[in-house]
C-alpha cells in the first residue's frame, strides 16, 4: 500500500466483497468515507503494514466503530519483529466509542466520564459520597486555571433507574498507567521499568486514557453479556516504545563485553517469547487490575482456587486472571 489511491481500491473492495460486518446502523459508505479522511489526515498510516491497517479497519467495523477520531481512530506505531522495527497500524476506541458500546448494551440508558481537577477540590466544588444513599456532585471549573488533574468518575445510569458511580483517584489510575507496557521504559541489559511520567499514547491522550480507564473499571459492575463485556474493557494496544538509552561509555573490556552480551540475548530471548496477536485481537498488554478478569483471578485465590484452574488458555484474559490470582498470594 503505497498511497491514498491504492488504499481507497482497497476500501472498495472490502466493501463489494461483503468482508466489512458493519450493523445496520453505521452504512458501509460513512464508514469508507471516514477510514479514507483519517488516512488524509494522518498519511503515517499509509507507512504502516497493510495487513495491520485492514486488520485494524476489520476490528472496528465489527464493533460498530467509525475511525472518525471520535468514535475510535487508527493509530500507527512502531513494534519489533525478528530485531527489526516494523510500523503497524492499530484500532484506538475513544471515550465516545466506549460508551456507544455500552449503550448497545440494552441496560444502560446514559454513561458518562469526567476529570476532577485540583481547584475543584479546594474550592469545594466535589463532593463525593458513599454509604447507604450514595451521591456525587462536581460543580466544574468550565474556564480558568483548575490545576492538575486529581481523580476521574463515572455514572452510568440504569434501564430501571439505578445509578451506578464509579470513583478513581490518580494515584489508583496511574497504577493502571504504570502496569501497561507502552508505559515501559526499555534499556539494554535492564528490566523494564514503568515510566514516572506519561510517554506514548498516555502522553498524546490523557484524558481520553482516564476517562477509558474510568468507564472500564465502571463497567464491572453493570449488568453485560460477556461478549460487550469483552469488546469494552479489553487492554489497550501494546505500543512498543523501546530505545536505545545506554549513556555513551569508553570501551569495555573484553570481561564486560561478554557480560553485555549475555545479558542481551536473555532480554532478546524474553522478548520474542512474547505471545503474538490473534487475528482479530488487540495486541496484549501488561496486566490491567481493572479488568474483570484481574478481579475473577483474585476471587478465586480468596476461595482457594489453584492457579493451574485459571479458564483461559492465553492471551490477555489469561494474563489479568493470573495477575489477579497473584495479587491475593502475599494476602493470605
Amino acid at each position: 500500500m503505497t498511497d491514498l489511491v491504492t488504499f481507497k481500491r482497497n476500501m472498495s473492495d472490502l466493501i463489494e466483497r461483503k468482508e466489512l460486518a458493519l450493523p445496520s446502523n453505521v452504512s458501509s459508505e460513512a464508514f469508507r468515507n471516514a477510514a479514507v479522511i483519517a488516512v488524509q489526515d494522518n498519511p503515517q498510516i499509509l507507512d504502516c503494514e497493510q495487513a495491520s491497517v485492514f486488520k485494524s479497519i476489520r476490528r472496528l467495523a465489527a464493533s460498530g466503530l467509525v475511525p472518525d477520531g471520535r468514535e475510535a481512530a487508527l493509530v500507527p506505531f512502531n513494534t519489533k519483529e525478528n530485531g527489526n522495527y516494523v510500523k503497524k497500524c492499530q484500532a484506538m476506541p475513544m471515550v465516545f466509542g466506549l460508551i456507544k458500546m455500552v449503550r448497545r448494551s440494552g441496560e444502560v440508558t446514559d454513561i458518562r466520564a469526567h476529570l476532577v481537577y485540583d481547584a475543584e477540590i479546594k474550592q469545594g466544588r466535589f463532593d463525593y459520597v458513599i454509604g447507604d444513599r450514595e451521591s456525587l456532585t462536581h460543580n466544574p471549573i468550565l474556564f480558568g486555571d483548575r490545576g492538575p488533574a486529581v481523580a476521574a468518575y463515572a455514572i452510568a445510569n440504569l434501564k430501571d433507574g439505578t445509578i451506578v458511580r464509579e470513583f478513581m483517584s490518580m494515584e489508583d489510575i496511574e497504577k493502571v498507567r504504570k502496569a501497561g507496557a507502552s508505559q515501559k521504559i526499555y534499556r539494554k541489559g535492564e528490566r523494564p521499568t514503568a515510566s514516572n511520567e506519561p510517554i506514548g499514547i498516555w502522553k498524546d491522550w490523557f484524558e481520553e486514557m482516564v476517562k477509558k480507564t474510568v468507564i472500564r473499571r465502571i463497567c464491572k459492575r453493570l449488568d453485560m453479556s460477556s461478549e460487550d463485556m469483552r469488546r469494552v474493557i479489553e487492554s489497550e494496544p501494546d505500543y512498543d516504545h523501546m530505545r536505545d538509552v545506554t549513556p555513551e561509555q569508553k570501551e569495555p573490556s573484553r570481561l564486560q563485553k561478554m557480560a553485555q552480551e549475555a545479558r542481551q540475548k536473555d532480554v532478546e530471548n524474553e522478548q520474542e517469547s512474547e505471545e503474538q496477536p490473534l487475528e482479530g485481537e488487540i495486541m496484549p498488554d501488561s496486566a490491567d487490575d481493572g479488568s474483570f478478569e484481574f478481579s475473577e483471578g483474585a476471587t478465586a485465590a480468596r476461595n482457594g482456587t489453584g492457579i493451574n484452574k485459571c479458564p483461559y488458555d492465553s492471551g490477555q484474559q489469561q494474563v489479568d486472571w493470573l495477575a489477579g490470582w497473584n495479587s491475593q498470594k502475599g494476602q493470605d
